[in-house]
């Protein structure tokens, strides 16, 4: 979000395109994690705050 842009002085401008380039930067460095480690983590970030109950 905004505040994690803002918290890392960030110089990131909203444009229609931002979506599509973050999934493929994302897409780029998940694909260097053999264990799936990062995308499961923000998998179960995003059905949490989604309202799922994830896990135990």
């Amino acid at each position: 979000g905004n505040a994690a842009v803002e918290a890392r002085d960030l110089k990131i401008k909203p444009r229609p395109d931002l979506d599509k380039d973050v999934i493929k930067h994302l897409n780029a460095y998940c694909s260097q994690d053999p264990n799936g480690l990062l995308i499961t983590g923000m998998d179960i970030a995003m059905r949490q705050v989604a309202g799922e109950k994830v896990g135990k």
